[in-house]
């Protein structure tokens, strides 16, 4: 107990601490443990889970193989032969990787169980190359191998037979190959020796039918090519069939053993999970009991620990509180102690023994004192009355400012408010000249441009008036030259009404001497009447012309004057335009005046409206100044009254003191 007495607080505080750190290394302890101890279970589980993959993967391959194995034997094509032996490589690599990884994890067994199934496998694998063998042997289809030679002897006999027409031996023939597709398809050798009986009778019937010798000799020799194609034939299939049951004995026989250890592959994986789940619960239980032990011990030494620091501190602070009620004779607890507490005892006493020696100086200081208040009263009521004569006066004279400058103040603000409606009323009148003059000036910019376009239609009807007038001169010349060229196609009708007219009279006497010539002349004066018909129509075509010219000639004529009278018209017109053009740019030049000095007023409006804006402003501005004058005077009347109050009672408390 002694001990425990001189143990300080800091070390008794820092065996708390001790006993959590040794919790924390027991946890850390027990959870390093059991990590370990899963880890362990883990690899073993992940090791057994990818075994038995991999033991699953030879499974499907194995059973590929298996399907593929089918399919050659019923198809009979070489994809699935090949296929095979890919898969058959593939499972052998597969085989080696598992006993591998068996021997690994130290299953030696199972390892040896493995390598059993792959020799399995690798017989099963040979025997399936003896089938395809023997297969390939037979033949792929009907045309290849011993299959296409029994065919073709068979179809030889029956070529031979047809054309001696002799139905007992084709009937012979036919109960042969009945017994060989019987055999074929059941396999049973009932049915060879039944085609073996078959072939004496048909030797027999072929030398007692009249056939020639040669027939006979050939059809002998194909019997005998087709009874040996046969043989071979039967021979090579027994075999296969042989090989086939080999085959699916062999199968049979390493496929549960590998069955078996694929599931003895799971069996130790769920063995391995199962005891990492149990071990991670084991950990975690004992996780849960450090850490409740660690809690409970801390718990509890934090209660006796605190039990054995509240009790003194208690006592102490019982004695402290004697004390501070000025029971000075009160004994302190803890003296004796070698910790914090028994220096806090010291110290206390200490503290004690001051209040004992303040107690009896603060008497003596009581009777200093009241001499001393006696002395300061009598000097504070003399500062009063000094004070209160000279301050009085002053704070009287600021009250009396303060209602001039309140006065002031109020007329400033009335003031201020009439100037700011004054502004407000001139603004707004000024806002309306402006826009008022705004809108003359808009309309005179619209009014020039309305002058400036119509002086430029008036200066493009000129230059087309103008145009129209060499145009109208340029017309004129052609209808001259029109008028000289109609006055020569009359002088050339005139040619030719000349000429169909000296035509006529060649006519008429080429018919004259035509009807002396009698009938020799006859053709001829044919002739002449046809030329004397052409002659007449010419001239009665010139007439038209002439005719038609004279028209074309006189309409031509009054088109030139026409024409002339145009050209005067239109000179007018362009002289006419040229004079309202010369107006109207003088109009265009007055509008463009009056536009730049209306917006010269406008500008001027403008300036006014920001000037009395200004104005506005400033009367605005000395408004808030006036209120804002008032209000300080107001203020300043009202704290010096609150003053005047305030030094009347600090002269009352300071008699009073």
């Amino acid at each position: 107990m002694k001990s425990g007495l001189n143990l300080r607080i800091t070390h008794k505080i820092a065996a708390i601490g001790l006993v959590g750190i040794a919790g924390l290394l027991l946890v850390g302890g027990i959870y390093e443990a059991g990590s370990r101890s899963q880890e362990a279970s883990r690899l073993i589980a992940s090791d057994a889970r990818t075994m038995s993959d991999l033991g699953k993967r030879l499974k499907v391959e194995m059973l590929e193989a298996r399907r593929d194995e089918k399919n050659f034997l019923m198809r009979r094509k070489e994809e699935y032969a090949n296929r095979h032996a890919e898969l058959a490589a593939a499972v052998s690599k597969d085989f080696d990787k598992l006993k591998s990884m068996l021997e690994a994890a130290g299953l030696a067994d199972l390892a040896s169980s493995a390598a059993d199934a792959r020799q399995g496998f690798i017989s099963y694998v040979e025997s399936f190359v003896a089938a395809v063998g023997a297969q390939r042997q037979l033949g792929l289809d009907e045309k290849t191998g011993l299959n296409g030679a029994l065919r073709k002897a068979a179809h030889e006999i029956e070529s031979t037979l047809k054309p001696l027409d002799k139905p007992a031996l084709m009937a012979q023939l036919l109960m042969m190959r009945r017994h060989e597709k019987d055999f074929m398809l059941r396999r049973d050798p009932k049915y060879l020796t039944e085609l073996k009986a078959q072939f004496l009778p048909f030797l027999t019937s072929l030398t007692e039918l009249d056939i020639e010798p040669e027939a006979t000799s050939k059809l002998t020799d194909q019997l005998d090519r087709y009874f040996r194609d046969f043989n071979n034939w039967a021979k090579v299939e027994q075999e296969r069939t042989a090989i086939e049951a080999t085959m699916a004995k062999t199968f049979g026989s390493f496929e549960p053993p590998f069955v078996k250890l694929i599931k003895q592959i799971e069996e130790i994986g769920q063995r391995a999970e199962a005891a990492e789940a149990a071990t991670r619960d084991a950990v975690r239980m004992r996780m849960l009991l450090a850490i409740l032990v660690t809690v409970t011990g801390m718990a509890v030494l934090s209660f006796l620990i605190g039990r054995a620091i509240s009790r003194p501190l208690s006592g102490m602070t019982g004695a402290m509180t004697s004390l501070a009620a000025g029971q000075l004779e009160t004994a302190l607890p803890g003296l004796g102690r070698k910790d914090e507490i028994g220096e806090m005892a010291g110290a206390a006493e200490i503290f004690k023994s001051n209040m004992i020696e303040a107690n009896r100086l603060r008497a003596d200081q009581i009777q200093q004192e009241q001499a001393q208040s006696r002395q300061r009263r009598e000097d504070r009521n003399r500062m009063a009355s000094g004070f209160q004569e000279t301050v009085g006066s002053i704070i009287d004279k600021v009250s009396s400012e303060a209602g001039g400058l309140e006065a002031a103040a109020a007329t400033l603000t009335t003031t201020a408010q009439t100037t700011l409606g004054l502004a407000e009323t001139v603004s707004m009148a000024s806002g309306q000249a402006a826009s008022n003059i705004q809108s003359v000036a808009t309309a005179a910019d619209e009014m020039t441009a309305s002058v400036e376009e119509i002086a430029r239609q008036v200066r493009e009807s000129s230059d087309i008036a103008k145009l129209a007038v060499e145009e109208a001169g340029r017309a004129d010349t052609r209808i001259a030259t029109l008028s000289r060229a109609a006055a020569q196609i009359g002088d050339v009708v005139k040619l030719i009404s000349g000429i169909a007219e000296q035509t006529n009279l060649l006519a008429l006497n080429a018919t004259i001497e035509a009807a002396r010539a009698g009938e020799a002349g006859r053709g001829f004066a044919i002739v002449a009447q046809e030329v004397k018909a052409l002659a007449a129509q010419t001239g009665k075509a010139t007439e038209e012309i002439s005719e038609q010219i004279s028209q074309m000639l006189g309409a031509t004529e009054g088109t030139v004057s026409a024409i002339k009278q145009i050209g005067t018209v239109i000179a007018r017109m362009s002289e006419t335009s040229a004079v309202i053009a010369s107006a109207v740019e003088e109009q265009g030049a007055a509008t463009r005046e009056i536009a730049r000095n209306v917006q010269m007023a406008a500008n001027g409006s403008n300036q006014v409206v920001a000037a009395i804006e200004d104005v506005n402003t400033g009367a605005t501005a000395t408004g808030s100044a006036s209120g804002q004058v008032l209000a300080s005077a107001q203020s300043l009347s009202s704290e010096a009254n609150q003053l005047k109050l305030e030094v009347e009672r600090f002269l009352n408390s300071l008699r009073a003191a």
